[in-house]
């Protein structure tokens, strides 16, 4: 791309090729049944690949959508290339050169540092690419993306941004971002928009943590699927349609997975992420050499004896005298669909402020902070949240810092903010297919009771323990996908 201008008259048509086999490969990974000749291309909607082009921390996948992306890498390419090409000229004139006063004039014009001699300036640079075309197609991309800007010759704007030659492709990128961003959250209804506000910042490391260790992976793509589905907003294979759970008898199953998600309370699926979450971050604590105890009722019984209440996580030296009290919470932000303009991490910042309101006063009393350790289901932390996280982490930098002088602070920020945040995606989803095999095997056993039909049960799908990996279960995808989809309706049931 970067040798390809957008110009020649076959750009148009490589870029298009490209983007359709990158269609076809997130069809692929999002829906295992999609085929060679594109039969479940359609999966892939224009808001669907709208957001996944979209940086993580925006709420998409990070594809580099090739037919938005070739303007900025041949300007980045030109304008390096042709300052290359002057550096490179100027140092062999000045090297060859026999007195002429052309050449002598040019050289003198350069920028010359005792580091980097025979520099071209800015002026040279401008007039360069004026030269080859490429300050047309700057002015171009202005146009469409940078509209507030003045990019005519020899502007302000135009100067720092041709200055910036080193670092000039992700500045033009993100300007594109930035407006497809815009162009995509104008076209969503308000509970798509709390979905993908809930999917930025935190709820990036999905995507972009690397799957160096069991605490950073979720086994089987069958699981991580699901994942990726329900951040883009698409229904999830095998939820049975109009079809009550069987948690309580009346709920309706939505085929997006919020019920089975975030209200279904079979099998106890929504402690397990809980206690998976305060697991993770009771281990920081003791990075921190801060003594933790779990599930305490010691706060609540200095106040009163007879109180069988208990704080989730209990640091007893977290400041010098004073204890801090951490209660950890999950929240679905799709509960708050009914606000018409929501704000981005309005449901962590709800679920915030009612456990300050409910525990904040009383643990005061025992002389303790007390402090809410909030995720949204699709990974955005709450504001509360992120400042107790600072503390913990200027501790655990403290500790650490004399053994590991390599690791700087934004590293050892984004070890324990990947692992808690992944440590919420791994057993969620885990919960979710067991919680939705649970109701397919009822669902089966229902329609076996009324026809007289024998058949075995669905086999709860198998979670690796901490030495297994992803690779060992991508053979079963499709026979659970196949398990899935021959077990959505009655109607597709044989009998033996």
């Amino acid at each position: 791309m970067r040798n390809t201008s957008p110009e020649s008259p076959y750009a148009d048509r490589i870029c298009l090729k490209l983007q359709e086999l990158l269609k076809y490969a997130l069809a692929h990974i999002i829906d295992p049944l999609t085929t060679e000749n594109f039969k479940n291309i359609d999966t892939i909607s224009d808001n669907v690949w709208l957001q996944a082009t979209l940086p993580p921390k925006m709420g998409g996948f990070g594809i580099q959508d090739p037919v938005l992306h070739l303007l900025p890498a041949f300007i980045a390419a030109s304008i390096t290339g042709s300052t290359s090409f002057l550096h490179l000229m100027y140092s062999l004139q000045h090297t060859y050169c026999n007195g002429d006063s052309h050449i002598s004039t040019a050289i003198n014009a350069t920028t010359t540092t005792s580091n980097n001699l025979y520099r071209p300036s800015l002026d040279n640079i401008i007039e360069e690419i004026s030269a080859n075309g490429t300050i047309n197609l700057l002015q171009h991309y202005g146009v469409k993306y940078m509209p507030e800007s003045n990019m005519s010759n020899n502007s302000n704007e135009l100067r720092d941004l041709i200055s910036s030659s080193s670092r000039l492709q992700s500045i033009l990128s993100r300007n594109i971002h930035t407006t497809v961003n815009e162009s995509y959250r104008s076209k969503l209804s308000p509970i798509d928009l709390i979905r993908l506000d809930s999917c930025c910042h935190e709820g990036s490391i999905l995507i972009t943590t690397l799957p160096c260790s069991a605490e950073f992976h979720i086994a089987g793509d069958h699981i991580f699927r699901e994942r990726l589905r329900m951040r883009l907003g698409l229904p999830i294979p095998g939820i049975p349609m109009n079809m009550k759970c069987v948690c309580n008898g009346k709920s309706i199953n939505d085929p997006l997975g919020y019920h089975l998600l975030s209200v279904c309370n079979v099998g106890n699926q929504r402690i397990a992420t809980h206690n998976a979450v305060r697991d993770a971050v009771v281990d920081m604590c003791k990075s921190a050499l801060v003594t933790t105890s779990i599930e305490d009722t010691l706060p609540f019984k200095r106040i009163s004896l007879d109180s069988k209440r208990r704080v989730d996580i209990w640091c007893d030296n977290f400041l010098p005298g004073i204890s801090l009290a951490l209660d950890v919470s999950i929240v679905d932000p799709r509960q708050f669909e009914h606000f018409p303009h929501p704000k981005p991490g309005i449901a962590a910042q709800h679920r915030e402020s009612a456990k300050i309101k409910e525990n904040e006063s009383i643990l005061a009393k025992a002389s303790s902070q007390f402090s809410p350790f909030v995720i949204e289901s699709f990974g955005r932390w709450g504001p509360k949240t992120r400042a107790v996280f600072k503390q913990l982490l200027n501790k655990v930098n403290m500790v650490s810092s004399p053994h590991s002088d390599s690791l700087n602070l934004s590293t050892v920020a984004h070890y324990w903010r990947s692992r808690i945040t992944m440590a919420m995606h791994r057993q969620a989803c885990t919960g979710f297919y067991n919680r939705l095999t649970t109701l397919l095997n009822h669902e089966r056993l229902h329609y076996n009771n009324k026809n007289n039909v024998s058949c075995s049960p669905i086999p709860i799908f198998p979670i690796p323990d901490d030495n297994s990996s992803s690779p060992a279960f991508e053979d079963n995808d499709d026979a659970i996908n196949n398990t899935i989809n021959s077990s959505i309706l009655p109607n597709k049931l044989e009998s033996p």
